[in-house]
This record gives C-alpha cells, structure tokens and sequence, in this order.
C-alpha cells in the first residue's frame, strides 16, 4: 500500500472576542498549542475574531486527517481549541471552544486548487455566558473562504 502524500491547508476560525477580564482577574483568548499552552492572538475582522492556521492533513477514507502543533485528539477525532483562560497563575482555563476538523477530501482539494482558506463560525454563544463550548458542533461545517 502506497503512503498517502501530506498537503498543507489554511484554516480560519471565527469567533467572538472574549472579555479581557473575568472575575476581577485579567485573561487571554487565543489558539491554543499543545506543548507549552501558548495561545496565539486573532485578528479583528468584521467585528469577529479570525484565528488563522495551517495544518497538514492527508487522505483518509475520503476525509482530511490533519496534524500539527496545534492539533489534538488521537485517530480520526481531531480538533483544535481556542482557549480562554486567566492570566496569572496556573494558567487555569475558564472555558475552551473545541474545532472539530470534520473536512471531506473534495473540500481539501477544492481548497489547494483554488489556493484559498477554509472558514468554520464558532462565533455562537457570547463568550460571557458559560457554557459546555465543548458540545457545539463547530468545525463539523467547513466552507471555501469567499473573497
């Protein structure tokens, strides 16, 4: 059996911004690494936040299987998370938005082709209210970014 060949794609999340402090302590918002907890920032876009990133993935039974520092799950569950959590301390986290990376192939390949970003919305509910944001279902739908 022949190994399948990796490609790299370009993801976007959006989301709603998180508040800069929660319970009288400061926090940070961000796409969370797997190796040293780093969250990297989003951009302000349209009134949402967009977290960029790339992955790489391959072909696995006509869905994408994607890996990288940010990518968590074993098998065929893998997802991202952005990440509220506070500042200080031990870096407790208040509450995290799980991105499934449920991407079909076609998708992935559309993508390379048309050399542009896949987009998933997170951006439901408001980030004040807490919320099991495990369970949401975001990145089960994945669309071609439009220009």
């Amino acid at each position: 059996m022949t190994e399948k060949k990796q490609v790299e794609i370009n993801l976007r999340i959006l989301t709603r911004k998180a508040p800069a402090v929660h319970l009288d302590r400061p926090t940070l918002f961000g796409l969370q690494e797997k190796e040293n907890f780093l969250l990297h920032a989003g951009k302000e876009l349209n009134g949402m936040l967009a977290f960029d990133t790339k992955v790489l993935c391959k072909e696995v039974d006509g869905m994408a299987r994607c890996l990288g520092s940010q990518v968590y799950g074993s098998g065929t569950t893998k997802h991202l998370y952005i990440t509220w959590r506070f500042e200080d301390g031990e870096q407790e986290i208040i509450n995290r938005l799980k991105v499934v990376l449920l991407i079909s192939w076609p998708l992935v390949k559309q993508s390379l082709r048309q050399n542009t970003i896949l987009v998933t919305d997170g951006s439901s509910p408001e980030w004040g209210v807490l919320k099991n944001w495990h369970a949401l279902g975001v990145g089960e739908h994945w669309a071609i970014l439009n220009n």
